[in-house]
C-alpha cells in the first residue's frame, strides 16, 4: 500500500488537452484517448521548518510506495531513444507537453499509454538527501518530500499513476503542502536524492 498521503502543487493538464491536440473532452476523442497530468505526491513524514529568507533546512529520510513505473516500459523506452527526451517523469512530461507533435508522433503516444496501462506495480523506494531554502524574511513554513507522479486517465475512466527512478534530481523535491502562494514554497538546493524499485 502507498504510504504518498496526497497530491499537492499546480497541476499541468493536457490531452485531452493542447499537447497532443485532442477534443476538450476526453470521452468524446474515441477509445483510444488518454488524459495525462503531473502532480507531486508528497509525503508528509519526511520533512523540515525553514525560517526566513536564505534559512535552510537538510531534508532526509526514506519512503517506500507501491505503484507502476514508465521505467519498464519498452514502447517509452523506444521513444525516449528515438526523440531524445530527458529521462524520467519530468522528462517524459516536457516532450509530451512542451513540444508540437505530429499526427503519426501523437499515434505513437497513444499507442505507448496503451502498453504502459498493462505494466504491473513495483515497490518504489525514495531516499529524500536535499536542502530547502525559505523565500520570505520572518516567516517559517513546513515543507514536506515530494516525488513526482503521472497520473493516465484513459477514456473509461480508469486512472493509473506512475513514477520513474530515472531521475531521482528532476523528480524529487520538497514543497509546503500548506503553501496559499509561490512565495511559501521552498527553494530546493543541493538534491542529492535517489531513487529505486524492486518488483513485488
Amino acid at each position: 500500500m502507498s504510504n504518498v498521503h496526497h497530491f499537492v502543487g499546480q497541476e499541468i493538464q493536457f490531452g485531452d488537452g493542447p499537447a497532443l491536440g485532442f477534443a476538450s473532452n476526453s470521452a468524446s476523442t474515441g477509445q483510444n484517448s488518454y488524459k495525462v497530468t503531473v502532480k507531486k505526491g508528497i509525503h508528509v513524514g519526511v520533512g523540515a521548518s525553514v525560517s526566513g529568507l536564505g534559512a535552510s533546512a537538510h531534508v532526509q529520510g526514506s519512503f517506500s510506495f507501491s505503484m507502476r513505473t514508465i521505467d519498464t516500459s519498452t514502447a517509452f523506452n523506444e521513444l525516449r531513444t528515438k526523440y531524445k527526451f530527458d529521462k524520467g517523469t519530468s522528462g517524459l512530461w516536457g516532450w509530451i507537453a512542451g513540444e508540437k507533435h505530429t499526427d503519426e508522433t501523437k499515434e505513437e503516444i497513444k499507442s505507448a499509454f496503451s502498453s504502459l496501462t498493462k505494466e504491473t506495480a513495483v515497490r518504489g523506494t525514495a531516499n529524500i538527501d536535499l536542502w530547502a531554502e525559505g523565500r520570505m524574511p520572518n516567516f517559517q513554513i513546513d515543507v514536506s518530500a515530494y516525488i513526482l507522479i503521472m497520473n493516465v486517465t484513459d477514456a473509461q475512466g480508469n486512472t493509473y499513476e506512475y513514477f520513474s527512478a530515472q531521475n531521482p534530481q528532476g523528480d524529487t523535491g520538497a514543497a509546503n503542502p500548506n503553501a496559499s502562494s509561490s512565495e511559501e514554497q521552498p527553494i530546493v538546493d543541493k538534491n542529492e536524492s535517489s531513487m529505486e524499485y524492486t518488483t513485488i
